[in-house]
């Protein structure tokens, strides 16, 4: 199966029960389904289990962040779920990604994770990263720790709408490298249709080819979330649900 061009956020749900009643109105032929730290701390892995037993797949999206040794333990930890993707933070170095990029290699499982590195948190702006001493122009960091991501062979990185063409533009860095948009308030009333559509039609023309959509609480709110999730497809250039 090829990788999926939209993943619907799980975190939003506060148990089990209500996630998985959810997935239900999901195809998993289409929809990619995204677990993070908090819905995985409420289940652990038993929610996992659930879900690609259904065929779905998986970005696990805990954002390890630690000393390499204690980052691979746990990735082995979870080697035996049937994950698609895992994502790593970027400031683990690259020491870290290098330990866990050669862990991967070496899994015997016939499904290895793609794996993708958060660069920078979406909730921090100039002002945060200033604060705790990093560059003060946040895309010139995530440039840079795209750089470490690629150069450590992952896959692709966690990348927000306007730092997708600055990261097409990096010399050396390939095309086919994924980049995970976050993507929310694509239905937000207050916003006119039109000029969602365009934001969405930018992302692709800047680059998005090798783009994955994540959205969220607009498709789990929804009344008919696979009929929304199609709705956005057709504004996807040249791509539709088959």
């Amino acid at each position: 199966m090829n990788n999926p061009k939209i993943i619907v956020d799980l975190d939003h749900f506060y148990t089990q029960t209500q996630a998985l009643a959810f997935a239900m109105y999901i195809d998993p032929n289409q929809i990619g389904l995204r677990i993070g730290l908090s819905l995985f701390v409420r289940t652990g892995p038993d929610i996992i289990k659930h879900l690609t037993k259904r065929g779905f797949q998986i970005f696990l999206d805990l954002k390890f962040n630690d000393i390499p040794e204690t980052m691979v333990r746990a990735i082995h930890s979870l080697s035996h779920l049937e994950i698609w993707m895992l994502s790593v933070s970027a400031f683990s170095s690259t020491k870290g990604l290098h330990a866990i990029r050669n862990y991967v290699n070496t899994m015997k499982h016939s499904i290895k994770p793609l794996l993708i590195a958060e660069t920078v948190l979406s909730n921090l702006d100039p002002q945060d990263l200033n604060e705790i001493g990093f560059l003060p122009k946040t895309e010139i960091q995530i440039q840079r720790l795209a750089k470490i991501a690629f150069r450590s062979q992952f896959e692709g990185i966690i990348c927000p709408p306007k730092e997708i063409l600055g990261i097409r533009k990096i010399p050396g860095i390939e095309k086919d490298f994924l980049l995970l948009v976050p993507f929310e308030n694509y239905s937000d009333k207050r916003t006119h249709q039109s000029n969602r559509i365009l934001s969405l039609r930018k992302i692709y023309q800047n680059g998005g080819e090798h783009c994955i959509l994540m959205v969220g609480q607009e498709i789990i709110h929804s009344v008919d979330p696979m009929q929304h999730l199609e709705d956005i497809s057709k504004d996807i250039p040249n791509f539709s649900f088959s």
